[in-house]
């Protein structure tokens, strides 16, 4: 079976999106027993999101010296992102339901034939992990 990977589609939020999705990630990640010993304390990465989130909403009145805050906020969340992205793909080993269970997103690449021999897809509830496969012939659990 191919290897998963993490998604890197978190570059491309909105800022408030990426808010919300670094809450979530500090949520399930920290809390996750699979990730023990991550690069750095749920109190830094939540500090560095609040940090990013006022001042970004300092920065909506358009003051080109906030401006350059938020965008340093935005650079120093996006660099602890990407960092927790390497200790997850470290840590999984490919394994999509360990990605899924960090709250990143999570790429399967695609068989030579095009088509996955295995499918997944998160759910809707926090945690769900919903597997399929193309036909009966390929599943192994």
């Amino acid at each position: 079976m191919t290897k998963s990977r993490v998604m890197l589609d978190f570059p491309h939020f909105r800022w408030s999106d990426l808010i919300h999705f670094a809450m979530y990630i500090s949520v399930l990640l920290f809390a996750c027993t699979l990730y023990g010993n991550p690069p750095f304390t749920k109190l830094e990465f939540d500090a560095a999101i609040k940090d990013f989130q006022t001042k970004a909403v300092a920065a909506m009145d358009k003051d080109p010296n906030k401006i350059k805050l938020r965008d340093l906020a935005w650079t120093v969340l996006l660099n602890m992102l990407r960092q927790l992205v390497s200790y997850v793909e470290m840590e999984c080993g490919g394994d999509a339901i360990k990605i899924a269970l960090s709250g990143f997103n999570v790429y399967t690449p695609k068989g030579h034939s095009g088509t996955a021999v295995f499918g997944f897809t998160q759910g809707i509830i926090s945690g769900q992990a919903i597997g399929d496969w193309p036909s009966i012939n390929h599943a192994k659990s």
